[in-house]
């Protein structure tokens, strides 16, 4: 048939099973939450929409249902990093930054608890994805910045992983055929023409030294901090850094820092 489906008979029968699996699957996480750790944390799948729609793309799903099915997904509570979703969940205030949005699950999550939201993502397809998604939502206070948080303006190489959620920026020149060139820029940059910003989520793959650096004149007017740390060993230097600014400290998990005031 001319103009019609684009998936002949036998890959469109995998995709309506394989769709059916994912919706079954997430009506089951749903129900079987335990009192203290949710199921899938307990099978260690903590960002299970991220695995399912990667699945979903290698069959041919076209891009249009995938806005929508994510849509469903991000801002919601129990398959998305479900621990840390649910301590973010209370948060609110005026401004919130997300360094590191990817499709945007915590900015959708939060944007009603803040009138404004920033959502610092520097991976074109991501920032495309959640551009689409928000128009999709209708959500009017979110603003992608596409750019990468670092110690510095300029540019940079970005390593794009096979998971796009762990893509990271390059300690030497851009130029191998696995990165692209971004633009970076320092928090205190970004964040100049706010007088008080109430929560900044960083979580940037192991360049969390270099945006905090990037952030050194802004420390005064951020309030609090959800830092993602890639690699316990630096977790004491990164404790007398953030004491060191006025902060006090608590581990919501061994790789999530909360800094507050």
């Amino acid at each position: 048939m001319r103009g019609g489906r684009t998936m002949k008979f036998p890959g469109s029968l995998v995709y309506y099973l394989l769709f059916g699996f994912y919706l079954s699957t997430l009506a089951w996480l749903k129900q079987t939450s335990t009192r203290d750790r949710l199921v899938v944390e307990k099978i260690g799948w903590v960002d299970l929409s991220a695995y399912l729609s990667w699945m979903m793309r290698h069959i041919g799903l076209p891009q249009n249902a995938l806005i929508v099915l994510e849509s469903r997904l991000l801002g919601t509570i129990g398959v998305i990093e479900p621990r840390m979703s649910e301590f973010m969940k209370s948060r609110q205030g005026a401004v919130f930054v997300d360094v590191g949005s990817y499709h945007g699950h915590y900015s959708l999550l939060l944007n009603r608890n803040f009138k404004e939201i920033v959502a610092v993502e520097p991976v074109p397809k991501n920032a495309d994805f959640l551009n689409t998604v928000i128009a999709y939502r209708k959500v009017t206070n979110i603003r992608i910045v596409r750019m990468a948080a670092s110690r510095q303006n300029g540019a940079s190489g970005l390593r794009i992983m096979p998971q796009p959620s762990e893509s990271k920026l390059l300690p030497q020149e851009f130029g191998n055929e696995s990165s692209i060139k971004v633009e970076t820029i320092r928090l205190d940059s970004l964040l100049g023409e706010y007088r008080s910003v109430d929560l900044v989520k960083l979580d940037v793959e192991g360049a969390e030294f270099d945006a905090l650096e990037g952030a050194s004149g802004s420390m005064t007017k951020i309030h609090s901090w959800l830092i993602e740390l890639h690699g316990q060993g630096r977790a004491a230097v990164l404790e007398h850094h953030m004491r060191s600014n006025g902060y006090m400290l608590y581990w919501v998990d061994s790789n999530h820092l909360f800094a507050y005031r």
